[in-house]
């Protein structure tokens, strides 16, 4: 379940700061379902477009670690973890 973190009493269309905040500090309690608005424009819209991308990237490497921590825990430990999309740093720390 995604939960869309409120905008509060801001313009419409806008980012509230404080609404990027409670998000922010939602992923760091690991509550990666955590998301801000969609339908956001300019650049408030890249920053809500380029968090809820990292969020997703997050849950998804946590998922997998735990796949993985599972398997492990099996005696599986030929398993490697997937992480679809890694480019960049993330490439260098999954292989």
């Amino acid at each position: 379940m995604t939960t869309t973190v409120s905008l509060g009493e801001v313009d419409p269309g806008k980012l509230d700061p404080r609404a990027l905040l409670s998000a922010l500090k939602a992923v760091k309690r690991g509550e990666f379902e955590a998301r801000l608005p969609d339908g956001l424009t300019g650049v408030d819209g890249q920053i809500a477009e380029a968090f809820n991308d990292m969020v997703e990237m997050c849950q998804t490497f946590a998922e997998d670690l735990a796949h993985l921590s599972g398997a492990i825990g099996e005696g599986r430990t030929n398993q490697r973890v997937s992480f679809a999309g890694r480019r960049g740093g993330w490439a260098t720390k999954v292989k």
